[in-house]
């Protein structure tokens, strides 16, 4: 994690069907008419906070739920159980990830995240952390793209849903998709200005060594550095990406663990 920006983890079978069955409903809410969808994206708090429902760009759409929310699709009379089970599953991860980084010892033998910080970090993740399901379309030329916008297409004519960019929380859980896209930054110290591909900081396709709906990946947010003891911190927020072949769609499952600013 701290030289690579990420690791793999492979889950139980309890949490992996937790995670599935929640996946299986969003994907089932995408599939109906936009005018229903749409409904879920009317609450203006939620759209200030990109949560709820959402298109973005006409390349994709998500679905993104923090504990507790009230307004919830009803098209499945079980979402909402489905929805906490998920989320539990993918808490009890970040809980324990929390604790192996922030009690790593540094060189000066002390933890890399003060002690007195856990339970206030704890009590606040548990209200802003959010699973979200994304829906990359599958875009059939870069022209057209669904409602006419255009995707970011590189020199090489790739599809980039997710340009390159880091997480704001603490960490990001992202399943293992059964469709290649994901890449992460590797060689992070020292870290590479504003994730600019470089030889000595080339961009991996982490799905190439993983399996599918059974193994997941954590990769850090900004947020970890701000609660390091030292300086520079010993771990980086993850430059990331999405590259999809055209014609090519792709569901994501991601778990951001966050605390307020």
């Amino acid at each position: 994690m701290h030289e690579n920006g990420f690791s793999i983890l492979t889950l139980d079978e309890e949490t992996r069907t937790s995670i599935l069955e929640y996946l299986e409903t969003t994907q089932a809410f995408f599939q109906l008419p936009q005018e229903e969808k749409s409904k879920f994206s009317e609450n203006e708090a939620m759209k200030k906070k990109n949560e709820g429902y959402l298109i973005v760009n006409g390349v994709k759409e998500y679905m993104k739920l923090k504990n507790g929310d009230s307004k919830l699709p009803n098209h499945d009379p079980a979402f909402k159980e489905k929805f906490e089970r998920c989320w539990n599953a993918f808490y009890k991860i970040v809980h324990t990830a929390l604790h192996i980084i922030g009690k790593e010892e540094m060189d000066d033998g002390l933890p890399y995240i003060e002690s007195k910080f856990f339970d206030i970090i704890e009590e606040k993740m548990k209200l802003r952390s959010s699973v979200s399901i994304l829906h990359y379309f599958p875009v059939q030329t870069p022209e057209g793209v669904v409602e006419g916008s255009v995707p970011v297409v590189d020199e090489d004519g790739v599809n980039i849903p997710s340009a390159v960019h880091q997480d704001t929380g603490l960490f990001t859980l992202i399943l293992c998709s059964d469709v290649q896209g994901l890449e992460v930054q590797v060689n992070q110290h020292p870290p590479c200005l504003y994730g600019k591909e470089t030889p000595e900081h080339p961009f991996f396709k982490v799905e190439t060594i993983a399996t599918p709906h059974q193994d997941m990946f954590c990769i850090m947010g900004r947020k970890i550095e701000i609660f390091a003891r030292q300086r520079p911190s010993h771990y980086q927020a993850t430059w990331h990406r999405v590259h999809l072949p055209y014609e090519t769609e792709r569901y994501s499952t991601l778990f951001f663990a966050d605390v307020p600013q």
